[in-house]
């Protein structure tokens, strides 16, 4: 398994990294970066899982337990869903066994780890890129705190 690119890179937000930032500072604005995402992609699964099931959206972020044990199933099934992918490419591409790609399936992984979950995050972006345009736009707004400082930035409504 090669080693995974950094997630300013996956997300195309390098720009964000000021000049003559330190590792540790990197470090830093990736891990904010990373629960962004997190919180906007619970956010997406929430509100598709409660329009699946003809639930309200409470808002409120934790009160989904649920989704949050199923979170990695949720993607994986994302990824299978738009037909790019295969259980078998997903087990080839992270590189990870094949009965721990199956566990995630099934919704035995609810403790997964950040390798795991980057490989899912990986593959979920190139299944789904048109929603991580809109992620990684939301993902600036919040970071920025100011629509002037990125108004080139268009945000839609999740797909």
């Amino acid at each position: 398994m090669s080693s995974p690119q950094s997630l300013l890179s996956l997300l195309r937000l390098k720009f964000l990294v000021p000049d003559g930032a330190t590792k540790s500072e990197i470090r830093l604005l990736e891990a904010e970066i990373t629960a962004h995402l997190v919180d906007e992609l619970m956010d997406f699964f929430e509100s598709k899982y409660c329009a699946k099931n003809g639930l309200y959206k409470t808002g409120k972020k934790g009160e989904s337990v649920m989704l949050d044990v199923n979170f990695l199933k949720e993607m994986l099934r994302d990824i299978l869903i738009t037909g790019e992918y295969t259980l078998d490419g997903v087990v080839s591409y992270t590189g990870y066994h094949e009965d721990t790609i199956h566990a995630v399936a099934a919704g035995l992984n609810a403790n997964p780890s950040f390798s795991l979950f980057y490989r899912f995050v990986e593959l979920h972006r190139f299944a789904r890129r048109d929603l991580y345009e809109v992620l990684r736009k939301k993902i600036c707004l919040r970071l920025l705190q100011s629509e002037d400082k990125v108004s080139d930035l268009n945000i839609e409504i999740y797909a």
